[in-house]
């Protein structure tokens, strides 16, 4: 029998896939506390203040990035799955956090906040596809309040901490979150839909 929520009636792989959301929240608004640390030279973690041209780049390449990340996101879906899409996305998330708390030059920046926007981008489009598909009729409307709820969540967490501590602190704050959110990914089912079309059972 699903486990489901009295107040929602969201069940647990449902809830459980939307928890990344909360850390692209934190991706979304991570440029606003952080480029003031790095523009610090008290701040900063990196061998020398960042300029206002890193800085831009820092916080748009990610946005840059996602209009060719497009062209390989439906293929991806349909060809590993929802589930193994999530996955796909949450390892380069945990590895690039990881990096940031040990970066000290400003193109590792860029080119983790490039792969981390391709990275939530993956996980924006194949969570609602994946919670759509695995719950009841009854929930959906729930599963789209709960996505934007959980992305609005991590953005206050960085509006809130993000200011008041180091970079340092915050970035293992942000890795340690990604590992989090991860672990429960890797014990759902894949879509009841994406097993039918591939000639596979689904057990409930």
């Amino acid at each position: 029998m699903r486990r489901e929520s009295h107040i929602t009636g969201v069940g647990f792989p449902e809830a459980a896939v939307n928890l990344g959301v909360i850390t692209t929240g934190m991706s979304l608004a991570w440029p606003s506390p952080i480029l003031v640390k790095l523009r610090n030279e008290t701040e900063s973690p990196l061998h020398r203040p960042i300029t206002e041209e890193e800085g831009s780049w820092i916080a748009s390449v990610g946005a840059l990035c996602n209009t060719f990340t497009l062209c390989f996101l439906g293929m991806l879906i349909d060809r590993i799955g929802r589930k193994y899409c999530v996955i796909l996305t949450c390892l380069p998330k945990i590895l690039i956090s990881i990096v940031f708390i040990f970066a000290k030059e400003a193109w590792v920046l860029i080119l983790g906040r490039a792969v981390i926007g391709c990275a939530d981008l993956f996980l924006f489009t194949a969570v609602p596809i994946y919670a759509s598909e695995i719950a009841d009729k009854e929930t959906r409307g729930s599963l789209g309040t709960l996505l934007q709820m959980l992305s609005s969540l991590g953005i206050a967490v960085t509006k809130s901490i993000g200011p008041f501590v180091s970079y340092t602190t915050f970035s293992i704050i942000f890795a340690a979150l990604n590992v989090l959110v991860a672990i429960p990914v890797l014990f759902l089912p894949d879509s009841p839909y994406y097993l039918y079309s591939k000639g596979k059972k689904f057990v409930h």
